[in-house]
């Protein structure tokens, strides 16, 4: 079982853990692809909602060779992520955040625990998107593409010389899961409880405010002084 008092520091992904983009980008994937025709179409989609999380350059290129038979070079690839970028943009700043993260957000800053985000989401867009979201503040750094999670996290690690088991990753897929795995902290999957494809034990929840006790009466950030604990991850994925 995880309490707040074990860490220092959050490392968000992005995607269905700050914002409710996760089906978004399956549309823009699709979208991409519209010209090529209604099948290309929902095979692109499948394919990204089956792989959230993977770099984009690599699953437009991938994408590009199994379904069109085409080869991208570096710049070809470039250019499709930045179509991608145009269409996923706009749509992004009006997409709603996750349930209690706001709440959430203030209370770990109340508590003195950094929060970062830690996505392979191209930085420059995501820090676009944190900013008209009016959440830079809330970050103590926000990572993204074109340096891995992996590497961003290293990165955090190196700045703040975290200690790895005070750090805890909240993710929604299993990129996020392997980053954590990979760097050594642990993990909490966002996700619906009953359907998580993480291995047996890990700490799920279906909403971060689920993490909080009494949050159904009580708002994130008013009901819990300093020196009361607050339980993370109290459920555990069933086999």
């Amino acid at each position: 079982m995880f309490t707040l008092e074990q860490f220092d520091h959050f490392l968000f992904a992005f995607d269905g853990v700050i914002l409710d983009s996760a089906e978004l980008t399956v549309s823009a994937f699709g979208e991409l692809y519209a010209d090529h025709g209604d099948d290309v179409r929902g095979m692109v989609e499948a394919y990204r909602r089956a792989h959230p999380g993977e770099p984009r350059h690599e699953q437009v290129r991938m994408l590009h060779r199994t379904l069109l038979g085409e080869e991208l070079s570096p710049a070809e690839t470039s250019m499709e992520c930045d179509k991608l970028g145009e269409i996923i943009l706009d749509d992004m700043i009006d997409c709603p955040l996750m349930p209690d993260i706001a709440e959430a957000l203030q209370l770990l800053n109340a508590r003195g625990i950094a929060a970062h985000i830690v996505s392979s989401m191209p930085q420059d867009e995501l820090r676009t998107i944190v900013a008209r979201k009016g959440l830079t503040r809330q970050f103590r750094s926000v990572l993204g593409a074109p340096l891995s999670q992996g590497m961003n996290c290293e990165a955090i690690f190196a700045a703040s010389r975290a200690d790895r088991a005070r750090c805890l990753f909240v993710g929604a897929t299993m990129a996020d899961y392997r980053c954590a795995t990979n760097v050594g902290v642990p993990f909490l999957e966002i996700g619906e409880f009953a359907t998580a494809p993480f291995p047996f034990g890990t700490h799920v929840t279906e909403r971060l405010g689920d993490l909080f006790l009494d949050v159904a009466t009580a708002r994130l950030g008013r009901a819990f002084p300093p020196s009361a604990p607050v339980e993370l991850g109290r459920r555990f994925r069933a086999v």
